[in-house]
Order: structure tokens, then C-alpha cells, then sequence
């Protein structure tokens, strides 16, 4: 199968692309960043191009089976417009593309966050209502995303949308950097002594996913599954590991849900109003995420495509951590085949996912 991966430089992406290759796959990476794409996996092409630019994408489908959309501007703090362009226009141009040139699979990357509402939900299903109200505009252009997606499904293209919860790994560069922010404050925030239950998912497993669903395409077409490593965690048992893991000078200090989120209110504020809009400290959606309970069933995922994760969620974060600790990056294949590759971000710089 020849197949197109957006946002190969980025954490998800390069780890779905190397997985892809390794199961024999002819794939082709695309991203921005030329330095972090010399280190995909040897035998995939890459690409460099701007998704927002429709001839530029169309160029770049050409001679492809299948696209996986991994790329976008993933963030939780940003412009309604930075969204719109990196992932709304970026998904429309590649979604026509894919349907003038006939392409036979496509796989979309969303998010739960579109389950989100300030509100302890657990054993999420996908067909479970949606919030009325989007948490951000992240969950805005990822829902206009989709659909665009189930549209382009009409008109006979065969398609998955994904919806994993909480990735990280070892090239991440928007959940554990976030966290480390915090923690180089010498504390983390437990939100109501960390009592909430949450879903992450180990880059790996996502990866995976990728492949069962294109294996089971187009029988499985127009589908949603939700994506996690199946193992909800305390919001308390998973800042103590971090902290253990990581080897981190820092400490869980509980607050209260009403305090912590007057906190994140000013906190934005201040950072509307500072010179370039930096993202705050605190947001009041990381507060709802840290203090209420959201989990979801995998249940369909595991029907439908035989998902099952691959790699625990203990020994994700213990590999994640080794690796950060390390001084570096690496881009994965899994757990038991990895290559060093790159110095670890300063874990001060802007937090930002924009591959």
C-alpha cells in the first residue's frame, strides 16, 4: 500500500509513518520541519509542504492508496483563525484531493475533546452526545473537520475518523511538556486531591490504530472509534508517577476546583493581553481536564478493528520519561526497537504541536 502521512515530523504522526513502513507499507511523510524528518525511519520519502495550499496538496496525493491526517495545530491556546487555516483548510484541500484522485483510504485523526464539557463523564461511547458548547477552538476545527470528513464519506470516500485520547511519548511536545512546565515550579496541581479519572494514550497504540483501521477499510467506512490505552488513572496516581519517573524536584499541591479555575481566568487574561498572546501558565481548560472525570470505551475500537494496545501505560510513561531524561528524542517503532535522535526541547519554550 502506498501511503501519504501528514505531520510525519510531529509526535504522532512520525510514530504512525515508521509503524506504517514497518509493516512493509510504501509511505510518504509530510511536514514542515526538514531537520526532524532526517530522522523517519530509512526507506520513507518525505515531503515538505504547506496543507493549506490546495495546489500544493494536490500534487502531493498523487501516485497515494491512502492518507493518514495526523497533521494540525493541536494546541489549547491559540486563534480561532491559526485553527481554521492548519486544520480546517489543511483537511478540505486534502479530503478533495483524495477524492479527484480517486485515493481509496483516509484516515482522520480528531479528538475526544469534543466530548468535553466542564462535567465528570465516564466510559465514553461515540455515539454519546456531543458538548453543545466546544471547549476551544481546537475542538471547534477538529468538529468542522469531521465533518468534512463524513461528507467527502458520501461522495464515496472510504474514511475513519479517529478520536485517541491524551497522546504522549517521546516526542511529544504538548501533553508531558506541559506538565514539566509546571513541574519546574517545583509543584503540580491536584485538582480536589486528584480524585478525577482520566485516559491517556501511548503514541504506539495510536499507531496501531492506524493500521488496523486502514486493514479493515472500506468495510469499516464512515466509522468513529475512540482510542485509548483502556487503563483510566487518578489524576493522583498519574502526576505521582510522573513525578517518580521523570525524577522531578517537585510536589502535588490540592486545590480547590473553584480556586484553581478563578486562577486559570486571570491567568488568561493576563496572557490576552501580554505581547503575543503567550499561552498561559494555567488554562481553564487544563482544569477541567485535571479535575473532572472523562474516560472513554474503546469498546468499538476492539470490536470493529481488533484494537488492543500494544505497549501499558506504565511502561509508556516509563518510556517516555527515559527517554526525555536521556537528553533526547526518538521517533518510535515501538517500545523494543527505538533510535536516539534528538535533544530534548526546553521544556520552558512556548508548548505548541504544529507539525
Amino acid at each position: 500500500m502506498k501511503i501519504l502521512v501528514t505531520g510525519a515530523t510531529g509526535c504522532l504522526g512520525s510514530a504512525v509513518a515508521n509503524h506504517l513502513s514497518a509493516k512493509g507499507n510504501a509511505v510518504t511523510g509530510t511536514g514542515r520541519n526538514l531537520d526532524l524528518a532526517k530522522h523517519l525511519s530509512p526507506g520513507i520519502t518525505f515531503v515538505a509542504a504547506e496543507l493549506s495550499d490546495e495546489k500544493t496538496v494536490a500534487n502531493l496525493v498523487q501516485e497515494h492508496d491512502s492518507i493518514v491526517h495526523c497533521a494540525g495545530l493541536s494546541t489549547l491556546w491559540g486563534s480561532y483563525r491559526d485553527f481554521q487555516v492548519a486544520n480546517v483548510e489543511a483537511t478540505a484541500n486534502l479530503l478533495n484531493a483524495a477524492l479527484n484522485n480517486k485515493i481509496e483510504n483516509f484516515v482522520f485523526i480528531s479528538t475526544p475533546s469534543l466530548y468535553f464539557d466542564f462535567k465528570n463523564r465516564l466510559n465514553i461511547k461515540e455515539d454519546d452526545p456531543l458538548t453543545h458548547k466546544l471547549v476551544n477552538s481546537y475542538a471547534m476545527s477538529k468538529l468542522a473537520c469531521e465533518q468534512l470528513v463524513k461528507d467527502a464519506q458520501n461522495k464515496g470516500l472510504a474514511s475513519v475518523v479517529l478520536r485517541p485520547r491524551a497522546i504522549f511519548g517521546p516526542n511529544d511536545r504538548a501533553l508531558m511538556p506541559r506538565l514539566l512546565r509546571l513541574a519546574n515550579k517545583g509543584w503540580l496541581p491536584l485538582i480536589d486531591n486528584g480524585k478525577a479519572q482520566i485516559d491517556l494514550t501511548y503514541v504506539d497504540n495510536v499507531a496501531h490504530a492506524v493500521a488496523l483501521a486502514l486493514e479493515n477499510l472500506p468495510d469499516v467506512s464512515g466509522k468513529i472509534y475512540n482510542i485509548s490505552n483502556g487503563e483510566p488513572i487518578t489524576v493522583s496516581s498519574l502526576f505521582n508517577k510522573i513525578i517518580s519517573e521523570f525524577h522531578l524536584n517537585a510536589r502535588c499541591i490540592s486545590i480547590p476546583y473553584d480556586l484553581a479555575y478563578a486562577a486559570a481566568l486571570a491567568m488568561e487574561a493576563l496572557a490576552s493581553r501580554a505581547p503575543g498572546c503567550p499561552e498561559p501558565l494555567l488554562t481553564k481548560y487544563t482544569v477541567g481536564v485535571i479535575g473532572r472525570s472523562q474516560t472513554l470505551s474503546i469498546e468499538a475500537a476492539s470490536r470493529d478493528l481488533n484494537y488492543k494496545p500494544i505497549v501499558s501505560l506504565e511502561d509508556g510513561i516509563r518510556h517516555t520519561a527515559s527517554c526525555f531524561n536521556s537528553g533526547n528524542r526518538v521517533q518510535n517503532i515501538g517500545i523494543s526497537n527505538v533510535r536516539k535522535v534528538q535533544k530534548v526541547q526546553e521544556i520552558d519554550q512556548p508548548v505548541q504541536n504544529n507539525a
